[in-house]
């Protein structure tokens, strides 16, 4: 198992949170906002993405997040 560069999360909703969590007090000074959560083959954890989710995602993404 080759591991990522990136910040591992345990599961998507802890992702979610913390992506809320930084876009909420990033989002003015940042040029790159995380948007959306993926798994990750590499190391079996969940990321954060700066790009919309696209396709079958997207409207997973938009009713996960409805409530």
């Amino acid at each position: 198992m080759s591991l990522c560069t990136k910040i591992p999360y345990s599961n998507p909703r802890v992702a979610a949170m913390a992506m809320v969590a930084i876009a909420d007090k990033t989002a003015d000074t940042r040029p790159k906002v995380p948007r959306s959560v993926y798994h990750c083959a590499r190391c079996h954890s969940w990321h954060l993405s700066s790009q919309k989710p696209k396709g079958v995602a997207s409207r997973r993404w938009t009713m996960a997040f409805r409530t």
